[in-house]
């Protein structure tokens, strides 16, 4: 029979790991693994999650401020331990948005971006705000600027809200290139929610008018 010493053993040993690895996909979602290999991944983390409260705690018995930290054993360790986890994971959102940023500002640095994971996760990160139109398969055109969007990497569809956006009207001649400027057909007040299933492409520009 399994004791209760052996079940909090069993906790600790995945929950903060699960923490601080659901913190991080509830920022930057990746494409679901094997329950095996979360499992590894989740026993990973709370070794790391584990050592650093294992520290924390050797520097606060030696510390001048009377600070505490609890050691294993101790009541409030399972519960420090989870907020470990929870801190870990805001770390890695941190540690990659800085990876980020870095390798958008300094070409130099590009080896450190982070995997997009698809070309359009790769676009939104990089051009933010761009003035899109956005064709549909039934016809219609739109023109706005994508302010909010979606990824889940276990989709096909994605989908975004496209803000200040305008339905227009193109004409087209037998090459297919635009003989005529694009003509205003009406404003749309807040904007235009739409699934990537829709849309049969989309035109980016840095800017309108």
């Amino acid at each position: 029979m399994v004791s209760p010493s052996q079940v909090s053993d069993f906790i600790a040993l995945v929950a903060p790991g699960f923490i601080a690895v659901e913190v991080f996909r509830s920022a930057y979602p990746v494409k679901t693994r094997s329950d095996k290999s979360d499992f590894y991944l989740y026993v990973v983390y709370s070794l790391i999650c584990a050592s650093i409260l294992s520290l924390l705690s050797q520097y606060s018995s030696n510390s001048l401020l009377g600070l505490t930290v609890p050691s294993k054993g101790s009541s409030f360790y399972p519960v420090v331990l989870l907020v470990v986890g929870w801190l870990v994971g805001q770390g890695c959102i941190i540690y990659y948005r800085g990876r980020h940023q870095l390798s958008k500002k300094c070409r130099h640095l590009s080896w450190l971006r982070p995997d997009p994971q698809s070309t359009w996760n790769r676009i939104h990160n990089d051009f933010e705000k761009q003035w899109a139109y956005v064709f549909l398969k039934d016809g219609s055109v739109y023109l706005g600027y994508i302010r909010f969007w979606n990824f889940d990497p276990d989709s096909q569809n994605q989908d975004f809200f496209l803000a200040d956006a305008r339905r227009v009207d193109e004409s087209l001649d037998i090459r297919g290139r635009k003989s005529s400027e694009w003509k205003e057909r009406y404003l749309i007040g807040t904007g235009v929610y739409i699934s990537t299933s829709e849309v049969s492409r989309i035109e980016l520009h840095h800017s309108f008018g």
